[in-house]
């Protein structure tokens, strides 16, 4: 009798285990749960924020870039240039900044702009000179700057409060920096979020409507459809090769006037090419991810990277 209760008892402890891992998994299977996700979006205080696997946070600002091309504006270039710089030192370690600037060959559309003005007679002038220029094409361009805050080792598991309050605080502070130079700028929402990287994945910034193609990849190109996706680094990382000064624009002859403009605003203006993607990423690491006998740059700047994406 007492063999038979023990046989019972250690088939119930079989097969509730069974059901168990049926519908729960083992343990290393609940361990990589996250693996699959690469990132989520939600609503902080009307702020878009992102999240991937690791447990980096970060928020998109949508912003206008101050200088304007052919604006001959030299001091402009220097400006903008400090202002990122503080808004590294706002930030400070364990932060990243990826600044995105997307040009897109577009065709002009009158419709989008004319019949805006209230006055009869305005509206008339104003939709006679955009009837001129419509159907031409054009290039449009519009600058993303990503904030990205590392996570604790160990991912979504290590959450860490002090850091989540850091992340909002200073974000903000960017944002309010910005504003206080006369950059407009704001964040995208959890939405405009998400919709942002679909069209970054599929490098169409153009259509309404955004829908994936098939990827062909091959040595020195990615075919998507009928478009084919080129990536371009500028800059190599281990051997970056820059001087010791650099001035944040060149020198072009206009008309026999020297004029500014951006180092490399040629790349707007490459043939053949519907989306340019220039990507510029500044990492400042913390100090512990420094190994022993490794020496620290003043900038602590741990990499820079510039890379374009052509299609």
């Amino acid at each position: 009798m007492i063999t038979l209760i023990v046989i019972l008892v250690f088939a119930s402890i079989l097969l509730g285990m069974y059901i168990s891992i049926k519908a729960f998994g083992t343990g290393s299977k609940r361990s990589k749960v996250f693996e699959d996700i690469y990132f989520s979006f939600e609503d902080v205080n009307e702020i878009g924020v992102v999240y991937t696997k690791k447990g980096d946070y970060s928020a998109i600002l949508k912003m206008d870039n101050p200088v304007r091309k052919y604006s001959a504006d030299t001091d402009g270039y220097y400006e903008f240039t400090s202002l990122l710089a503080s808004v590294l030192q706002v930030l400070g370690e364990g932060y990243a900044i990826h600044k995105q600037d997307i040009f897109v060959r577009k065709n002009f559309n009158m419709s989008s702009i004319s019949g805006k003005c209230g006055d009869v007679r305005k509206h008339f002038l104003s939709d006679a000179y955009f009837k001129f220029f419509n159907g031409r094409p054009y290039i449009d361009s519009e600058t993303y700057l990503t904030i990205t805050q590392r996570g604790r080792n160990g991912g979504l598991k290590a959450y860490d409060a002090d850091k989540w309050r850091d992340f909002q605080v200073k974000i903000q502070k960017v944002h309010d920096r910005l504003k206080s130079e006369d950059i407009n700028c704001r964040f995208l929402t959890g939405d405009e979020c998400k919709e942002y990287t679909e069209r970054f994945f599929a490098v169409d910034f153009n259509n309404e409507v955004v829908s994936m193609n098939d990827f062909k990849v091959e040595s020195e190109k990615i075919g998507m459809g009928d478009d084919q996706l080129k990536i371009y680094s500028l800059l190599d990382v281990d051997d970056p090769g820059l001087p010791g000064t650099l001035r944040p624009y060149a020198d072009i002859n206009v008309n026999n006037s020297v004029m500014p403009q951006d180092l490399l605003s040629d790349l707007s203006t490459l043939p053949d090419v519907d989306t340019l993607i220039y990507n510029q990423v500044i990492f400042l690491p913390e100090a512990g991810d420094f190994k022993v006998g490794e020496k620290e740059e003043p900038s602590r700047f741990h990499s820079q990277s510039e890379q374009s994406d052509c299609r």
